[in-house]
């Protein structure tokens, strides 16, 4: 008959023998040939134009560097834009990338918009016309703060779409 106290102990036996075990198999010993790293192949390097399709290789505002190393099983890509060098790690990084850079360069084309200028302009006259009307009635002014937040922000989203449209920018 086992005791309780025995049968207690059986599950830890195992579990430090389990953990034991594994690591005797995981010590190193020397290589015949005398090199450390002999049993390790070397990490290649890749060629993104070998590997890329070309939309990504290379678009209008921007282009993969050539020489692609490997490192922890991803590549490693190095992308040049207009608007500098950017890292992505692993493909789907690289896709992030590729899309953010576009997105960054639709930004900057459409903030030479007119529409975006007078909106800029409006924007720089309101606190002026705000400054008024709390000097002509202060309280009134405070009360519809909340209420005129609300207008201004749904105003800008429905501005932004419609820019969206107008420009053909939809979804990524």
């Amino acid at each position: 008959m086992v005791s309780r106290n025995e049968k207690n102990r059986t599950p830890f036996a195992y579990l430090a023998v389990g953990i034991a075990l594994p690591s005797r198999g995981q010590v190193t010993s020397p290589s015949p040939s005398g090199q450390e790293d002999s049993d390790f192949e070397e990490l290649s390097e890749l060629q993104a134009s070998e590997i890329l399709k070309p939309e990504f290789l290379k678009g209008r505002y921007h282009t993969v560097q050539e020489s692609v190393p490997t490192s922890s099983g991803m590549n490693r890509f190095t992308i040049d834009s207009q608007f500098g060098a950017f890292e992505a790690e692993g493909n789907e990084m690289l896709v992030r990338r590729v899309g953010e850079i576009d997105a960054i360069a639709r930004l900057k084309d459409m903030s030479r918009t007119d529409v975006y200028k007078q909106a800029l302009a409006k924007a720089a006259k309101a606190p002026a016309d705000a400054a008024k009307r709390i000097a002509a009635d202060p309280i009134a002014t405070i009360e519809n703060a909340p209420k005129g937040n609300h207008e201004i922000h749904q105003s800008r989203g429905e501005s932004i779409k419609a820019l969206g449209k107008k420009q053909g920018v939809g979804r990524v």
